[in-house]
């Protein structure tokens, strides 16, 4: 049989990390806020990858969007710059169609590009996508999320 993995939690160091993470929002307007910020995020990723608007997305909407993804807007400039969007945007699509796992439909969007350094955009682009066009049902599944020596990270 199969082990899956187990995540033990502690109650009293949940209470304590939401306390601090409560208290270090504080001086940005309050926790209220970010959630707001979460809640704008997914609704325009709704919008601009699985709705209406997805068959429309052209290169400077996508530009626009990855400004919303740290470990992407960094990176897919040096691939559009010698690919075309048309090619990104069809992975995109096929990201977003039902019928398969979450899982399958990652893999095929990262298998899409090329295996190496300057792809690995890739996976946290069609991580990203998918958490937050349904973030109650995906969970982020991006390479980098905080990064405690650098005292940076992303929600």
């Amino acid at each position: 049989t199969e082990l899956l993995p187990t995540l033990d939690l502690s109650g009293p160091a949940l209470r304590s990390g939401f306390e601090e993470l409560v208290a270090a929002a504080e001086p940005g307007g309050g926790i209220d806020v970010y959630l707001t910020a979460l809640q704008f995020k997914s609704r325009l990723f709704g919008e601009w990858f699985l709705g209406k608007q997805s068959a429309a997305l052209d290169t400077p909407r996508f530009l626009g969007l990855c400004t919303f993804m740290p470990t992407v807007r960094r990176r897919v400039g040096a691939w559009l710059g010698s690919n075309d969007f048309a090619d990104l945007h069809r992975q995109l699509l096929l990201l977003m169609q039902p019928g398969t796992t979450v899982q399958t439909r990652l893999d095929a969007f990262v298998a899409a590009f090329p295996a190496d350094r300057t792809c690995r955009w890739a996976r946290d682009l069609a991580a990203e996508v998918l958490h937050f066009c349904a973030p109650d049902e995906t969970p982020l599944m991006t390479r980098w999320m905080w990064d405690a020596q650098s005292g940076s990270g992303v929600l």
